[in-house]
């Protein structure tokens, strides 16, 4: 997954003025790999239009090749979620949404509060259902 989403990244960055130092990846025992991309911002430090193109390149890798709500995260949450029409909290729905350890502390409440308050007063105050909170995912890929 991360080597489509670098491949993305490293081709696109040409485009947005960026130049390329340097790439490299390392492959472990486990099949894995981490890779390394270094560039150099374009000339003048003029950064119009990459932050917009990087969330284009970001927002199509994550709907097309890692999306947040695939049928098997799916069907996990509607275990855990139990009845669609219970309305929950933000807390409890980020818990839900985010079971591991992992998950949490790679987006943490704060930041899900944050997503959640786009475009409403409060996020304190909302409650979700089930598909609110599909949507929610689908919608912050």
């Amino acid at each position: 997954m991360w080597q489509l989403f670098f491949a993305a990244l490293r081709e696109a960055a040409p485009g947005l003025g960026f130049k390329e130092l340097k790439s490299w990846s390392i492959e472990n025992a486990g099949g894995g790999s981490t890779s390394c991309l270094a560039l150099q911002a374009p000339e003048g430090g003029s950064l119009e239009g990459a932050e917009e193109a990087v969330t284009q390149v970001l927002d199509q890798h994550f709907s097309t090749e890692a999306p947040l709500l695939t049928p098997r995260r799916r069907a996990a949450l509607l275990e855990r979620w139990g009845d669609p029409e219970i309305r929950r909290g933000p807390a409890e729905v980020h818990t839900l949404l985010f079971p591991s350890a992992a998950e949490q502390a790679e987006y943490p409440l704060e930041l899900f509060l944050e997503d959640l308050a786009v475009g409403r007063p409060s996020a304190a105050e909302v409650t979700l259902s089930l598909a609110d909170a599909e949507e929610f995912l689908r919608q912050n890929q």
